[in-house]
C-alpha cells in the first residue's frame, strides 16, 4: 500500500474486502444441474426432450415458489409484497413455464443456478433475517426487465446474500459498495433521461450502472462482471464522469458519518432508544451492549469512543455522530485504509459534496479519455487533507488519556450483566 498521504491506493480496498471475507456456508448446498452450451446440439436436444427439461424448469419452479413463501411470511403487507409476489409470477409465466422454443439458456443456466443458491440460502441460520429479506425483495423487484438485466439482477442479489463479509470491514465494504451503486446509479439516470426514451432508460439503467462499476472495479475494489449491454462504449461515454464523481462523493468524511450512524441506531435499537436522550447509568446493561455492537462492527469499536456521561457518572447517553465518526476514522487507520499519520479531525471536518452537483460538474468531462496509471490504481486525494497536517503528539496523548478516564469510569461503575 503507498505511503502517501495525499492519496489512497485502491489495494486498500481490496485488502478490506479480504479481511471482511468469510467462507461461503456449504450446509445448504446440494449437487446442481450440469449447464446446456447455447447454440449447440446439447441445446437443440434439450429443447426437444420434455423429459430433459422437466428437471430444470422444476428446480427454477422450487427456487422460485421457495423465494415467494419465504417473501409471504416475512415481507410486510403492502405494495412492496404484492409487487414483489407478481414479479416473481410473471417470471415463472414468461421465463419458465413456457414454450421449448421461448427457453433462454440463461434461464435455465445462469438464473437457474443463482435462484437454487439463494433459496438454499434463505434456510442458512448464519444469514441474519433483515439481510434475508432486502436481497429477496430486491430480487423480485429487479424482475420484468429484459432477459440479461434479469440475470444481472439475480446474480448481484445472490452474490449480497451469499456475501459473509464480518467485523468493521465489512461493514466499511458493504457501506462503500452501497455508496458507488447509488451514486452511479444517479450519474446514469442523469446522462440517460434525456437522450432515451423512459421504456427504454429504465431497460439499460442496470446494464449502464454495471459497465460504470466495470469501469472502476479496479480503484474500488469491485468485482468485474460481464454483460453484453455494459457497453466499452458507454464506458467510454461516462467513465471519466464516474471517476470524478466517486472521488469527489465518497470521502472519508461521508463513509465514516456513514457508518457512526449506523452504530448509534444500533445502540439506540439495543438500549430501547434510550441512549438516544440519556438514561439512567444503572440501568444500562453494559456487557450485553458490548456483546452486540461487537458482533455486528467488530471488536475495533467500543463504547466507551461512542458514550458520554454527566459530571456524576449518574447518567448515560451517546456521544455526538461526530465523534462515533472520529473513532470511525480511528480504526480505518488501524485496518490499513487511511495512512496512519492523517490528521483525522482534518478529515471529518471536509465539505460534503451535494450529489446532484457534482453530478452537473462532471458532466464536462463526458466522452473524455480516462488516465491510468500503468502499475497501480490511485485516487489522487481521496484522503487527502492531510499533506501537512499529521497528528501532534501532544494531542494523540490527550485523547488517549481521555478514554482511559472513560474506560476507568465504566468498570468502576460494575454496570455490567
Amino acid at each position: 500500500m503507498s505511503n502517501s498521504v495525499e492519496g489512497f491506493n485502491s489495494t486498500g480496498w481490496n485488502n478490506l474486502a479480504t479481511q471482511a471475507a468469510q467462507p461461503l456456508p456449504t450446509e445448504c448446498a446440494s449437487a446442481d444441474l450440469p449447464s446446456i452450451a447455447p447454440n449447440s446440439a446439447a441445446w437443440a436436444a434439450f429443447k426437444q426432450s420434455p423429459e430433459t427439461r422437466l428437471a430444470y424448469t422444476t428446480q427454477l419452479n422450487t427456487s422460485i415458489k421457495t423465494i415467494q413463501q419465504f417473501l409471504g411470511e416475512h415481507a410486510n403487507v403492502g405494495i412492496e409484497r404484492q409487487q414483489a409476489l407478481g414479479n416473481l409470477n410473471e417470471f415463472l409465466h414468461a421465463r419458465v413455464n413456457c414454450s421449448a422454443k421461448q427457453l433462454s439458456p440463461l434461464v435455465i443456466n445462469e438464473s437457474r443456478r443463482n435462484l437454487n443458491l439463494f433459496a438454499q440460502q434463505l434456510n442458512n441460520p448464519n444469514i441474519p433475517a433483515d439481510k434475508k429479506l432486502s436481497c429477496a425483495l430486491a430480487l423480485a423487484q429487479g424482475l420484468g426487465v429484459c432477459n440479461e438485466g434479469e440475470t444481472l439482477n439475480i446474480l448481484e442479489c445472490t452474490q449480497q446474500l451469499c456475501s459473509q463479509q464480518t467485523g468493521l470491514a465489512g461493514v466499511l465494504t458493504r457501506t462503500k459498495n452501497s455508496l458507488v451503486e447509488q451514486h452511479l446509479q444517479q450519474l446514469v439516470k442523469h446522462e440517460d433521461q434525456p437522450r432515451l426514451n423512459e421504456n427504454l432508460a429504465q431497460q439499460l439503467e442496470i446494464h449502464h450502472v454495471q459497465a460504470l462499476k466495470n469501469h472502476v472495479a479496479g480503484q474500488w475494489g469491485l468485482s468485474v462482471v460481464e454483460d453484453r449491454y455494459a457497453t466499452a462504449d458507454y464506458q467510454a461515454r461516462a467513465g471519466q464522469m464516474a471517476d470524478e464523481l466517486l472521488r469527489q462523493t465518497i470521502t472519508p468524511a461521508v463513509l465514516a458519518n456513514t457508518v457512526a450512524e449506523q452504530i448509534a441506531q444500533a445502540l439506540c435499537s439495543h438500549s430501547n432508544n434510550g441512549l438516544s436522550e440519556g438514561m439512567a447509568t444503572d440501568q444500562l446493561k453494559t456487557e450485553p451492549l458490548r456483546r452486540a455492537i461487537e458482533a455486528e462492527f467488530g471488536p475495533g469499536i467500543e463504547l466507551e469512543h461512542c458514550l458520554e456521561f454527566n459530571e456524576d457518572y449518574s447518567m448515560v447517553r451517546l456521544k455526538p455522530q461526530r465523534d462515533i465518526a472520529l473513532h470511525v476514522l480511528h480504526n480505518c487507520q488501524k485496518i490499513g485504509l487511511i495512512h496512519p499519520h492523517a490528521d483525522l479531525e482534518s478529515l471529518l471536518k471536509q465539505a460534503v459534496a451535494n450529489l446532484k452537483d457534482c453530478i452537473e460538474k462532471v458532466s464536462s468531462l463526458r466522452g473524455a479519455v480516462a488516465l491510468r496509471p500503468t502499475t497501480s490504481y490511485f485516487l489522487p486525494n481521496f484522503w487527502s487533507g492531510c499533506t501537512n497536517l499529521l497528528i501532534p503528539e501532544h494531542k494523540c496523548r490527550q485523547e488517549e488519556n481521555q478514554s482511559k478516564a472513560l474506560l476507568a469510569a465504566l468498570r468502576r461503575l460494575d454496570i455490567r450483566a
